[in-house]
């Protein structure tokens, strides 16, 4: 993929020579369908509008994710490196209370559920197991 200006982008991730078995060439058709018929717009308005979802998210700093929660990642995604996130990482249940556990899974990179589908699911199950009712339903 090259930018305006004909750099590599992103420079950190070089094509792939083979796809990964997660990765099928019917995935890359369907996905390359999909934005020829919708264009790329709504993905990247995403990332357009970073400043203003800061503002708009203002009112709920410092507020806690109160559900209880699992928190799943792999150690080579990108958002792993954003400034800020290793220091955060220890500290998760400042801001979840109610976090019952992390699963960080080694070798998946950003998109993790694809990668390590079965390690994702599987920890998402121990997780769904080990919830109690929060209250009894009422009849």
């Amino acid at each position: 993929m090259r930018s305006a200006a004909g750099a590599r982008f992103p420079r950190y991730a070089p094509a792939p020579e083979t796809l990964p078995a997660w990765l099928t060439d019917a995935d890359i058709d369907y996905r390359a369908a999909q934005f020829a018929r919708t264009g790329f717009t709504g993905a990247l308005n995403w990332y357009r509008m970073i400043e203003r979802s800061w503002e708009l998210m203002a009112p709920w700093t410092g507020a806690r994710v109160q559900p209880r929660a699992l928190y799943i990642a792999s150690d080579r995604a990108d958002v792993l490196n954003f400034p800020g996130t290793p220091n955060a990482l220890p500290h998760l249940r400042d801001f979840s209370p109610n976090l019952k556990d992390s699963l960080l899974l080694a070798g998946a990179g950003h998109w993790v559920q694809l990668e390590r589908a079965e390690e994702v699911k599987a920890g998402l199950l121990e997780f769904l197991r080990g919830l109690e009712p929060q209250e009894k339903p009422v009849r």
